[in-house]
């Protein structure tokens, strides 16, 4: 048999990508720990802990995306992957540069960017083996502690609530949703059941209602008979205490309504709907529609209550498909949701298979429910991460189902 040449240094470049892109993924999965264990300083204003969260996520998307810049030889582009980098140029050509903040063109343009390049370096380079290997250790100990800490969280966020500062109900985090896709896919019904209980007593209406998305996703693996009981029960509880009580109670606690007597469909969207009319007032032309408003773009939100005021630019929509449109248009949108479409397709079919691509798929799907509640894609880097994940394993478990034939031969 000929030897067949193998280029030393472009394997030695694929394996130190490898090496560097793992090692980043872990520590992207890991870092949400800080966001949970400093929450309630946010929620109480004391400091806004959020920023320096965002940061972190931006800095472990950067650092991904220089892997996949240093090893651009060895990447092979999707044409949805050249299709959103294409759309960011189309978005530089209707950006005024002289009237945008440098700082909030700077972030516009590496957060998509950053995104984009994460998804792919993960796909290409991530070691799945060291991920899933030995029973999924690694992945197990993240969940895990993930789990615990947002345990933590919420019960110390009620007490701290109760005893020394009232805080606002939101003590859970996106990325609690990975233990919660863990705990499901592991067939771990009453412990799926509990952790529900814990990420619905959070307060964070995104999260829980993204976690029940993951629990039906995912009900073949977790839910029996016992655990179904259990939960029509509850239903059946619940909607028996909430006629019994008043609906004030009602109105201030699940709906959010503080002013009963302003404008109840606002408060009750968490004012989202008044940054999703004044962005739309701002599309005025085909170009908006095709190219987005520009990077560094800001708005007016009348109504909105948040930390830039009713009166400051508004840099922000909490809907992330008007999100995406509003700011990089339908040349990014449509490829970006073409690549969600394509992982949520691969996620169902990891969901079948069971075991711990199975939690990698819920998890993705998660956070894909969560988004519409959040512009969370280009914030959270686990979004990004758990996008290249979903790519990387089912090209493994392709390329394994195509090895197999010839192995038997």
């Amino acid at each position: 048999m000929t030897a067949i040449p193998v280029d030393a240094g472009a394997g030695l470049r694929t394996s130190w990508g490898g090496w560097l892109v793992t090692r980043l993924t872990l520590a992207a999965l890991l870092w949400p720990l800080f966001f949970l264990a400093t929450n309630p300083l946010r929620l109480a204003f004391v400091a806004d802990t959020f920023v320096p969260f965002a940061m972190g996520n931006l800095l472990l998307s950067a650092l991904c995306s220089l892997v996949a810049i240093a090893w651009i030889d060895r990447i092979r582009f999707s044409v949805l992957d050249l299709a959103m980098l294409g759309a960011l140029v189309l978005t530089a050509l209707v950006t005024d540069w002289q009237a945008a903040s440098t700082r909030n063109v700077f972030v516009d343009i590496l957060k998509p960017l950053a995104f984009t390049l994460t998804v792919v370096a993960i796909r290409e380079f991530v070691e799945v083996d060291a991920l899933l290997g030995d029973g999924a250790r690694k992945l197990r100990a993240v969940a895990s502690a993930l789990g615990w800490a947002t345990v933590a969280a919420v019960v110390a966020s009620h007490l701290i609530s109760a005893f020394v500062v009232p805080l606002y109900p939101a003590y859970a985090s996106v990325d609690s949703l990975l233990p919660f896709a863990w705990l499901a896919s592991a067939g771990m019904g009453w412990a799926t059941l509990g952790y529900l209980a814990v990420l619905v007593a959070s307060g964070k209406r995104g999260v829980y209602l993204a976690a029940l998305v993951v629990a039906w996703a995912s009900r073949r693996l977790w839910l029996r008979r016992p655990q179904a009981l259990t939960l029509l029960a509850i239903a059946a509880v619940a909607t028996i205490g909430l006629s019994a009580v008043q609906p004030e109670w009602i109105a201030g606690n699940v709906l959010k309504i503080q002013d009963p007597a302003g404008d109840v469909a606002l408060q009750a969207s968490g004012y989202r709907l008044a940054e999703i009319d004044g962005a739309l007032a701002t599309m005025s032309n085909p170009i908006d529609w095709l190219a987005g408003k520009g990077f560094g773009f800001s708005f007016e939100a009348p109504g909105f209550v948040g930390a830039e005021g009713e009166d400051e630019a508004h840099r922000n929509l909490h809907f992330t498909p008007l999100s995406i449109l509003v700011y990089y248009g339908l040349a990014f949108a449509v490829p970006f949701y073409g690549l969600m479409v394509t992982c949520t397709v691969r996620s169902v079919r990891m969901i079948r298979g069971g075991g711990a691509p199975a939690v990698v798929g819920a998890f993705f799907i998660g956070h894909l429910a969560f988004s519409f509640t959040e512009f969370s894609v280009f914030v959270y880097a686990t979004f990004a991460v758990s996008c290249g994940l979903v790519l990387a394993m089912s090209r493994e478990h392709d390329h394994g189902r195509r090895k197999a034939p010839s192995q038997q031969e």
